[in-house]
């Protein structure tokens, strides 16, 4: 999967996260990974330049130790409303 053909429909905005280059909202487009050095981690990709990267720690350790990695669902905007809503705001349009 090419990451530079990514659209705001084909990513998921379960966590909340910012582009290191731009500043654009990133989202998830569903690979995870579990490695030594840090610990749970997801891949996302920019919305505006393209961008992707590895996002590591925060809540991402104790999500998946306790029930495993989150269901990606693409186009998804919000986090569920049992989870921690002070922690994600979807794109804006």
């Amino acid at each position: 999967m090419n990451p530079f053909d990514k659209n705001k429909s084909s990513l998921d905005y379960f966590f909340r996260s910012e582009c290191t280059c731009c500043g654009y909202p990133a989202g998830w487009y569903g690979e995870t990974v579990v490695c030594d050095q840090h610990g749970a981690g997801i891949k996302e990709c920019c919305t505006n330049c393209g961008q992707c990267g590895w996002h590591y720690g925060g809540e991402l350790h104790a999500m998946f130790r306790d029930s495993g990695p989150p269901i990606f669902q693409a186009g998804r905007r919000r986090r569920p409303a049992v989870l921690s809503p002070d922690l994600f705001e979807g794109p804006l349009g």
